[in-house]
């Protein structure tokens, strides 16, 4: 399917971006930021062990996307 890409399939992977240029087309890929989510993670559970924590709550983190041939 490598020929159809990217007029008419596109391709966009989750995290691993220094894989991405192994294949041909390389492939597009929303980078999370995983080593904040797991601080954060670490962080609330410290405080939750602590007896520390209130409620819960959410907190959103930006995602970045690295852009290739995979995709226009």
């Amino acid at each position: 399917m490598a020929h159809l890409m990217p007029q008419q399939i596109g391709l966009l992977g989750i995290n691993n971006s220094d894989w991405t240029c192994l294949t041909t087309p390389s492939i597009s890929t929303v980078v999370e930021p995983v080593r904040e989510v797991g601080q954060r993670a670490c962080e609330m559970l410290l405080d939750l062990l602590d007896g520390k924590a209130g409620t819960t709550h959410q907190e959103i983190l930006g995602c970045e996307t690295n852009w290739l041939d995979s995709t226009l």
